[in-house]
């Protein structure tokens, strides 16, 4: 053993015990506590401790201890703030640091390396890079060869995966070996199909479809679908049951002149909004006209008037005469 003693104190401190089997005890300030200890048959270094029972094999070979109440255990790495590195490397008797990570005071980046390659980056904005290049877009995906492929589980056994196949590039979301939406690179939505062919294709089976649902603050005056072009723009919104046509429609209001009407008794409406008639009749304005044009000229039964299979009755009309049949 080997102690000191400041001179006013009348008895000494023990700083250093060597025992008889080669244990090295190192005490802290007081000459009580051991705060630095080495396992001459375990081959261990303890720092605040002198024991670890519970550790296995390969995670005894430095402990450091600090079990008091509202306290902790740490190690701090400190270098250069300008050009320094601050780094753990994990190697073998191939490479020595076939596994790291580091932390570049620089540029603010850590790194996190396995079999001798960067995998994960955090840069100094919090932007997360798994094996590709830090971008500023939080999360990038860049497998050096393979799909692309992110996988989203919950207490599910049916977990979402957003992949991109190396081969075409498209987006899929797919759950249980089922892809439900793709964007392929032009852009085009497909939903149940992963071979979209226009802008937005829908492939379902049985009744299911597209289903407008009614906005929750206005449930009578909903469900609209905006056609816009360069010259103006069109709708078709469900109002109280009814389903209106307009033109002048700007999309994302409920703007726009109403041209017709097909109200939920099947009666078809144009210029009017309201009729007294039932059971799918037509109605015009006082001053409505239809008008039934023939390019070539020709008298035609432009009109007709059936019941069931039976034909009562036709009124047609060429460039200059009209007729009209009352028979079969």
């Amino acid at each position: 053993d080997f102690f000191t003693r400041v001179t006013a104190e009348a008895n000494a401190r023990k700083r250093l015990a060597i025992a008889s089997n080669g244990d090295i005890s190192f005490y802290d300030d007081t000459g009580t506590s051991q705060a630095l200890f080495w396992d001459t048959s375990a081959e261990s270094l303890f720092i605040g401790a002198t024991s670890a029972s519970a550790l296995n094999t390969f995670s005894d070979d430095l402990i450091i201890s600090n079990t008091a109440s509202g306290t902790g255990a740490g190690i701090s790495i400190v270098s250069n703030a300008t050009n320094g590195y601050s780094s753990i490397h994990f190697g073998d008797t191939d490479d020595a640091d076939i596994g790291r990570i580091q932390y570049n005071n620089a540029t603010n980046v850590m790194t996190f390396r396995t079999n001798a390659a960067d995998r994960v980056v955090i840069d100094s904005s919090g932007n997360l890079d798994v094996s590709g290049i830090v971008t500023s877009d939080g999360l990038d995906v860049s497998p050096s060869s393979g799909d692309a492929s992110l996988t989203l589980t919950s207490n599910s056994t049916q977990p979402w995966k957003i992949y991109s196949p190396n081969a075409s590039n498209a987006l899929h979301f797919n759950s249980d070996s089922t892809d439900y939406l793709t964007i392929d690179t032009s852009g085009n939505v497909g939903i149940n199909t992963d071979s979209p062919s226009t802008a937005l294709s829908i492939q379902s089976s049985g009744a299911n479809g597209i289903d407008l649902e009614a906005d929750s603050s206005a449930t009578t005056n909903s469900n609209r679908l905006f056609f816009s072009t360069s010259a103006g723009s069109n709708s078709i919104m469900g109002v109280s049951g009814a389903l209106t046509f307009r033109t002048g429609a700007t999309a994302g209001s409920a703007s726009g002149t109403e041209r017709m009407r097909l109200d939920s008794s099947g009666n078809l409406l144009v210029g009017v909004t309201s009729t007294t008639l039932t059971g799918g009749s037509l109605t015009l304005p006082n001053s409505g006209i239809i008008a039934f044009h023939d390019a070539a000229g020709n008298a035609r039964n432009a009109l007709q008037f059936v019941s069931g299979q039976l034909k009562h009755g036709a009124a047609g009309a060429g460039l200059t005469s009209q007729t009209f049949h009352t028979s079969n």
